[in-house]
C-alpha cells in the first residue's frame, strides 16, 4: 500500500504555517466590523492571527478617535 502525500507548507510572513491553497482571511491591522450586543456594528482592528483563523481583536473607543471637521470654502 502507498504512503498518502503530505500537503506542503509554506511559512507566511508572520512565522504561521498556511497551506499554499487557502488564502489569509485576515492580517494584523486590518480594520474589521464586529457585531456586539443589540445588533451594533463596532469597528475594530486585528491585533495578532494565531493558528486555525483565530484572531486577536482590539477596539476603537469611540472617544479615542477626533475627526476634525474642515472648514467648508467661503465663495466670494
Amino acid at each position: 500500500m502507498p504512503g498518502r502525500k503530505r500537503k506542503k507548507l509554506s511559512r507566511s510572513n508572520n512565522g504561521q504555517s498556511e497551506s499554499k491553497g487557502s488564502p489569509k482571511l485576515f492580517m494584523e491591522g486590518d480594520p474589521i466590523f464586529c457585531l456586539m450586543d443589540m445588533g451594533v456594528w463596532w469597528p475594530g482592528f486585528v491585533l495578532d492571527v494565531c493558528a486555525n483563523g483565530v484572531v486577536s481583536v482590539a477596539f476603537w473607543n469611540e472617544n479615542s478617535i477626533k475627526i476634525r471637521k474642515k472648514e467648508t470654502p467661503q465663495l466670494d
